[in-house]
């Protein structure tokens, strides 16, 4: 079969092109998205100092925190910190505020960039756990199913239950934590010695001893749970993703490699024949005389019969 430059390139890059296609469909994985949500006394300074350090624990992830208001002005506010403290209180008490509707808002945005098949990965600290307790009564089931919340030092305990069917929930709690006490569902998991059968609370021993420095959410304590759930996250999103990646690009190039082989094999082909067809050409042109004799004794050869002798 003849085979001109245009069909025998197309025969090499158009399979080229499909397996490239095929692989990017494959690549493909869940889109993930991380939230972060303060407790009391976080000016924005402090949400934007943090960020990077939460971002660095979870591969580099960019973080998209949503800044719940203190009304301290400064980090020797009194004042402002039991206004924060009151604020808790009321919220405590089941009181909706703007910002609970801010963070169901902001929830919203995120699940709409991840599409109905992503993820996102909600970080929630003291007040930040109480204010996503009460904006879950405004999310819908299916916004919950695509939502996994880390709650640490929490004002209130989040499970996955039939009317909150989050993806996953886990409640972090150092035991020296001051804000354990006031959870009575986290306080009575601690007392029972239940602890590794409820994989939504999990208990952490203090590193500092001091139960404030303990309730900080980088400070050593909050920081291990935050690591270990880091490389979780990495594991699960970062690394399948480069591995489907890495083996893509790799079958796509040996798919390759292997056309343009066989491309050269045909065309080495092609080109034997028609140096045979041109050389057969020549030789007839100016040795026409032996070119007869050649095909004469190829015919004759052709028509001897071997008689092979039978053994006696």
């Amino acid at each position: 079969m003849h085979l001109d430059g245009v069909s025998a390139w197309s025969l090499v890059v158009l399979p080229f092109l499909l397996s490239c296609l095929v692989a990017s469909a494959t690549a493909s994985t869940t889109t993930t998205r991380l939230t972060w949500v303060n407790g009391i006394g976080y000016s924005e300074e402090h949400m934007a100092l943090e960020a990077p350090q939460l971002s660095q624990l979870f591969g580099g992830t960019p973080i998209d925190f949503y800044h719940n208001p203190t009304a301290m002005v400064s980090d020797n506010d009194v004042t402002g910190y039991y206004r924060d403290l009151t604020q808790a209180g009321t919220q405590k008490l089941g009181r909706i505020t703007k910002e609970v509707n801010g963070l169901v808002h902001h929830l919203r945005t995120a699940l709409a960039s991840v599409g109905k098949n992503g993820r996102v990965i909600h970080l929630a600290h003291s007040q930040g756990v109480l204010v996503t307790a009460l904006a879950c009564k405004q999310l819908l089931p299916k916004e919950m199913e695509q939502i996994e919340v880390l709650a640490f030092g929490g004002a209130a305990a989040i499970r996955s239950t039939p009317q909150t069917p989050f993806a996953r929930c886990v409640n972090y709690y150092s035991v020296n934590d001051p804000l354990l006490f006031v959870v009575p569902e986290a306080e009575q998991a601690l007392r029972s010695g239940l602890v590794a059968m409820d994989k939504e609370f999990c208990f952490l021993a203090p590193r500092i001893g001091d139960p404030i420095a303990d309730h900080h959410l980088l400070g050593p304590t909050y920081r291990e749970a935050l690591s270990y759930e880091g490389k979780r996250y990495q594991q699960l999103y970062q690394q399948r993703l480069s591995y489907r990646i890495t083996r893509s690009l790799f079958l796509c190039t040996m798919g390759f490699v292997k056309m343009m082989l066989d491309g050269c094999w045909q065309l080495l082909s092609l080109l034997k024949r028609w140096l045979k067809i041109v050389w057969q050409q020549v030789f007839v042109v100016f040795f026409p005389e032996p070119w007869m004799l050649l095909l004469q004794r190829k015919r004759l050869d052709d028509d001897v019969t071997t008689i092979v002798p039978l053994p006696v």
